[in-house]
């Protein structure tokens, strides 16, 4: 789920999410420090310090305050929220900000770790 930004036109998002946003800036084709926050949680398990080169964006973030941050991009001399998770109802949300298709942070191993891990936890029994 990449762009949670259009809740206007799909109120649902946020209520999924957690969080109501309008874009407050993007930094597009930049270098991105990834930090894990300090909270243990199954979708951290292996995840380290990391950059990749991709965008980036900057709020305001309205949080609910069941979210839990997982970890922060740090870009453009900011830094911004960049994947929480949440439990709704029954369900399992994760959201990973990195993936803009004209990037190739997909292929960074310790992205494809966070979405592995994150895959874990919202179905454990997917992989």
């Amino acid at each position: 789920m990449h762009s949670f930004w259009n809740f206007s036109q799909w109120p649902e998002t946020n209520k999924l999410t957690g969080v109501l946003s309008n874009i407050g800036k993007v930094c597009e084709d930049t270098e991105i420090k990834i930090t894990p926050s300090n909270v243990s949680h199954p979708i951290l398990n292996q995840i380290k310090t990391y950059s990749i080169f991709d965008e980036i964006y900057f709020g305001p973030f309205e949080f609910e305050q069941d979210v839990i941050h997982l970890v922060t991009g740090h870009g453009a001399n900011e830094k911004s929220p960049f994947a929480w998770a949440r439990t709704v109802d029954k369900g399992r949300v994760c959201y990973i900000q990195p993936g803009h298709e004209t990037n190739e942070s997909l292929y960074n191993e310790d992205l494809q770790q966070l979405i592995i891990n994150a895959v874990r936890w919202v179905n454990p029994h997917a992989i």
